[in-house]
């Protein structure tokens, strides 16, 4: 799966923060990245939520948190 965030009206998006947490599983390890497009091949069954951070070109951070994914 390849996540962006194109298509997000902040202005000057920038350092981008992508978290994936499986919701279902205390056991497997959250995922990190720090890019413009986020990849990810989901090896492990379970429900995730996808995490994006990015600042602003006014200095300002901003969160979206969604449960996105189920793998089965």
């Amino acid at each position: 799966v390849t996540f962006t965030y194109d298509k997000s009206q902040i202005p000057g998006k920038q350092n981008p923060k992508w978290h994936i947490i499986n919701t279902e599983s205390e056991d497997l390890n959250d995922i990190y990245f720090n890019d413009r497009w986020l990849t990810y091949l989901f090896k492990n069954s379970g429900k995730y939520t996808i995490e994006l951070e990015l600042d602003d070109s006014n200095g300002n951070t901003q969160k979206l948190s969604k449960n996105l994914i189920i793998i089965k």
